[in-house]
Formats: C-alpha cells, sequence, structure tokens
C-alpha cells in the first residue's frame, strides 16, 4: 500500500527519480507487473482492490485538492485503522513534498509515457 501510494504521487507529479527509485521497490514489495503499469490510469483501472483504488483515490486528491474528502476518508476507514490511515497521509504529503523538491532541483529522471 505504501509503495503504492508513492507510486501514485511519483506519476502524477512527474517525479521521475521517485518513480524509478519506487517502482523497483513496489515490485519489491509485491506489486505485480500489471499494477506498475496500471498506475498511470489511477483509481479507475480494472486491477485494484477496492482497498488499493481508495489509497489511489486519496493520492489524487491530495495532490489535487491538499485534502482528502469526506466520501475517499469514510471509505478509507473501512479498510484501516486509524494509525496506519495517518501514516499513509503522511507518506503521500511527504512524497508530494518531496516529489516537488526533486523536480525543483533539476532531479528528475526518466518517467516513461502511460501506455
Amino acid at each position: 500500500i505504501r509503495e503504492l501510494a508513492i507510486l501514485r504521487v511519483a506519476w502524477r507529479t512527474r517525479s521521475g527519480y521517485e518513480w524509478n527509485q519506487h517502482r523497483r521497490m513496489g515490485g519489491d514489495e509485491g506489486l505485480t507487473d500489471t499494477q506498475l503499469r496500471a498506475v498511470p490510469e489511477g483509481p479507475s483501472a480494472s486491477v485494484w482492490s477496492a482497498a488499493e483504488r481508495a489509497v489511489l483515490t486519496a493520492a489524487d486528491e491530495m495532490i489535487d485538492h491538499f485534502a482528502v474528502s469526506d466520501e475517499t476518508w469514510t471509505d478509507l476507514t473501512s479498510w484501516f485503522e486509524p494509525a496506519p490511515l495517518f501514516e499513509l497521509l503522511f507518506v503521500i504529503g511527504g512524497y508530494l513534498c518531496l516529489a516537488a523538491v526533486l523536480n525543483s532541483i533539476g532531479l528528475r529522471g526518466d518517467i516513461p509515457e502511460a501506455s
């Protein structure tokens, strides 16, 4: 779940450095090649479980609105206890901040086009 959230942030922010590092790590943590290829499609891809879809939606909302919607929050609480849920939000926020720094200093790296 953690790597999935990071990969969505990396994709949405076009942070090639984050994408390349965490694509490998996501595979090491059990994300399949099919799932890794579906990250650019986001929560609408058919490969995701309901919990994974909620995580991807949370990442998108934090990027787009700087907050998770009430609907997504309710969905997340059906899958995660409070402590892991707060950790998820900090992971998304932290990697969003890191992407901004890396992109700003020119440490972009290559990121593939959506397939």
